[in-house]
Protein backbone atom coordinates (compact mmCIF):
# COMPACT_ATOMS: atom_id res chain seq x y z
CA UNK A 1 0.00 0.00 0.00
CA UNK A 2 1.90 3.13 -1.84
CA UNK A 3 -0.21 5.91 -0.70
CA UNK A 4 -3.44 5.73 2.24
CA UNK A 5 -7.04 6.57 1.09
CA UNK A 6 -8.53 9.72 2.05
CA UNK A 7 -11.28 7.79 4.63
CA UNK A 8 -8.29 5.52 5.72
CA UNK A 9 -6.37 8.37 6.73
CA UNK A 10 -9.07 10.08 8.79
CA UNK A 11 -9.98 6.98 10.01
CA UNK A 12 -6.46 6.79 11.52
CA UNK A 13 -6.75 10.51 12.53
CA UNK A 14 -9.75 9.92 14.59
CA UNK A 15 -8.63 7.27 16.14
CA UNK A 16 -4.76 8.92 17.19
CA UNK A 17 -6.90 11.74 18.69
CA UNK A 18 -9.38 9.74 20.90
CA UNK A 19 -6.57 6.71 21.91
CA UNK A 20 -3.09 8.81 22.14
CA UNK A 21 -0.62 6.15 21.46
CA UNK A 22 0.86 6.66 25.03
CA UNK A 23 -1.69 5.16 26.55
CA UNK A 24 -2.36 2.61 24.17
CA UNK A 25 1.27 1.44 24.83
CA UNK A 26 0.65 1.86 28.42
CA UNK A 27 -2.35 -0.31 28.76
CA UNK A 28 -1.66 -2.95 26.11
CA UNK A 29 1.59 -4.20 28.35
CA UNK A 30 -0.77 -3.49 31.40
CA UNK A 31 -2.81 -5.92 30.18
CA UNK A 32 0.36 -8.12 28.93
CA UNK A 33 1.86 -8.53 31.79
CA UNK A 34 -1.70 -9.00 33.82
CA UNK A 35 -1.94 -12.23 30.85
CA UNK A 36 1.81 -13.74 31.46
CA UNK A 37 1.26 -13.49 35.35
CA UNK A 38 -2.27 -15.65 35.18
CA UNK A 39 -0.02 -18.04 33.21
CA UNK A 40 2.15 -18.94 36.97
CA UNK A 41 5.08 -19.51 35.01
CA UNK A 42 4.21 -21.03 31.58
CA UNK A 43 4.32 -19.53 28.62
CA UNK A 44 1.63 -19.52 25.72
CA UNK A 45 2.28 -21.78 22.46
CA UNK A 46 2.33 -18.32 20.34
CA UNK A 47 4.48 -16.21 22.78
CA UNK A 48 7.33 -15.70 19.55
CA UNK A 49 4.18 -14.65 17.85
CA UNK A 50 2.82 -12.15 20.34
CA UNK A 51 6.14 -10.41 21.37
CA UNK A 52 7.15 -9.93 17.69
CA UNK A 53 3.31 -8.06 17.38
CA UNK A 54 3.73 -6.43 20.49
CA UNK A 55 7.44 -5.20 19.39
CA UNK A 56 6.06 -3.96 16.03
CA UNK A 57 2.98 -2.40 17.01
CA UNK A 58 5.34 -0.12 19.86
CA UNK A 59 7.77 0.62 17.00
CA UNK A 60 4.60 1.92 14.52
CA UNK A 61 3.02 3.54 18.22
CA UNK A 62 6.54 5.40 18.67
CA UNK A 63 6.41 6.29 15.07
CA UNK A 64 3.08 8.06 15.13
CA UNK A 65 4.55 9.93 18.71
CA UNK A 66 7.58 10.71 16.81
CA UNK A 67 5.06 12.71 14.07
CA UNK A 68 3.04 14.06 16.45
CA UNK A 69 5.92 16.32 18.56
CA UNK A 70 7.13 17.22 15.21
CA UNK A 71 3.57 18.33 13.78
CA UNK A 72 3.29 20.05 17.62
CA UNK A 73 7.60 21.60 17.37
CA UNK A 74 6.07 22.74 13.82
CA UNK A 75 8.93 20.34 11.84
CA UNK A 76 6.45 17.77 10.10
CA UNK A 77 8.93 15.58 8.79
CA UNK A 78 7.57 12.71 6.95
CA UNK A 79 8.79 9.10 8.63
Amino acid sequence: MEQLNENLSKAIIRFIEDHPPKTIKRNLFSLFVDYTYTLKGGTPNDLDNILFDFKELFIFLDKIEDEMENIKDGKNINL
